[in-house]
């Protein structure tokens, strides 16, 4: 038996909040648009595990099939996903948080930001499941397809979670101009 958490909370910045539950499970994103700013190049390589690389080919695989440019990885993106779903783990909460003020601690200021999170109690797949739920979720979809993003950053973490032993936590942030 496994769990599967698909979460949908869409926000047009931070104190602005829809909440939707699904009969399914509970699914969590949240997009927000920022003034636009400067945004300084991140020279600074992050080696992605082989879960992580599997999450950025099956998202850029969805955003090309679907008529939109495939993603380019960033370091900033990428420390700020494994830093929150490990603290989700470690904390045992499911959320966005402040998402915007995790992401420019990071570096990442002004543009359009996003994110989606899921997490799953270790089913065979993780990568095709929470990919196929994130695009069966108009919101999750809305993020992943936006053509307004250039960069994401993967971010996994496993461990207990939610009474699950074996747990896969997985935050992905989204940048662009």
């Amino acid at each position: 038996m496994s769990a599967l958490h698909p979460c949908l909370t869409l926000r047009i910045w931070p104190e602005c909040d829809a909440s939707v539950t699904g009969a399914v499970a509970l699914v969590s994103i949240a997009l927000a648009l920022l003034l636009p700013a400067g945004v300084r190049a991140d020279t600074a390589a992050v080696k992605l595990t082989a879960t992580e690389r599997a999450f950025v080919a099956a998202l850029n695989e969805a955003r090309v099939d679907n008529g939109r440019p495939p993603l380019v990885s960033d370091a900033r993106l990428v420390r700020a996903a494994r830093t929150h779903s490990q603290d989700m783990i470690d904390r045992r909460y499911f959320e966005h948080g402040a998402f915007a003020q995790r992401l420019a601690r990071y570096g990442i200021h002004g543009g359009q930001i996003g994110e989606n999170i899921g997490w799953t109690s270790g089913s065979s797949n993780t990568v095709a499941t929470l990919v196929r739920m994130w695009l069966r979720s108009p919101g999750h979809r809305a993020v992943l397809l936006s053509p307004g993003f250039g960069s994401i950053g993967v971010g996994v973490a496993r461990g207990a979670f939610k009474g699950w032993p074996g747990a896969v936590v997985v935050t992905t942030d989204f940048h662009g101009s």
